[in-house]
């Protein structure tokens, strides 16, 4: 098997491996835009709000937990119903004593009740906002899971396209020089001419794509120290090459294959 039919067979390859990745990507899982920048700040808010919460007393209770403090919040709340429709009885009578001196013999006569019933429903407000705030703790931390839960699916599909636009566009520059530079140059001396403009446009493209790279700032990032604008425009530069390199594949595979019918 000659080089040429290996390079045409590693060209085959490597559109299959791309394919495949972009394909298993975007499957698993693409970030939109609006949802990746949310999901990152829900991400670095919710974490505070949450120990804000569990400092301030506020217990973490399970779902079946919650249910089941759900129904003895309703009871508390019917007793409390009951509580303050006496108080306001209550309330209503001495309000309508006839003078001064029979309203506070009547004020006298229920002051007892009256606290007990008043200590009972505060009592009962604070326990219901206890179980309202546990509530929205146990939102918060399902919210901020599958916040997390999302961003490292689509953390997962950018790398997988990431790692393997690299691994390509490395084995791609490995197999120019073993079987195009080396191999041609050993077979024909003269070849070295082209291997000279080949390195050249090499140079060029990459210095193109390097001069084209746009290298935006994120607008979200992990870590504490935010990617600089050498790195952005390298990464944008790698990907430029990727598309490169994916378009002259399937252009020279087309090629290859059409030129191979015409012959036959």
């Amino acid at each position: 098997m000659t080089y040429t039919k290996i390079f045409k067979w590693l060209l085959v390859v490597l559109f299959v491996a791309g394919v495949l990745t972009s394909a298993w990507g975007f499957i698993n899982g693409w970030p939109d835009d609006e949802v990746w920048k949310n999901d990152h700040a829900q991400a670095k808010e919710l974490p505070e709000v949450i120990s804000s919460m569990k400092e301030s007393g506020v217990p973490v209770l399970s779902d079946s937990e919650l249910e089941v403090r759900k129904a003895e919040v309703a009871q508390l709340t019917t007793e409390a119903k009951t509580y303050t429709e006496r108080t306001n009885a209550i309330k209503a009578e001495i309000d309508a004593a006839k003078n001064k001196a029979a309203k506070a013999k009547l004020e006298a006569q229920y002051k007892e009740e009256f606290a007990e019933l008043t200590a009972k429903v505060t009592d009962i407000n604070l326990q219901v906002a206890e179980y309202k705030q546990a509530v929205e703790l146990n939102k918060y931390m399902k919210t901020l899971a599958e916040v997390e839960a999302r961003i490292a699916n689509g953390e997962a599909s950018v790398n997988t396209i990431m790692f393997a636009t690299y691994g390509m566009v490395a084995l791609v520059l490995l197999s120019i020089v073993v079987i195009v530079f080396i191999i041609s140059s050993i077979n024909d001396p003269m070849s070295l001419v082209k291997l000279i403009i080949g390195i050249v446009v090499i140079c060029v493209l990459i210095g193109g794509a390097y001069m084209l790279a746009p290298g935006t700032a994120l607008v979200e990032y992990h870590g504490d120290v935010a990617p600089t604008a050498g790195d952005l425009k390298l990464t944008d530069t790698v990907l430029y090459l990727a598309y490169l390199a994916f378009g002259a594949t399937l252009v020279a595979l087309v090629t290859s294959w059409i030129v191979g019918a015409v012959r036959k």
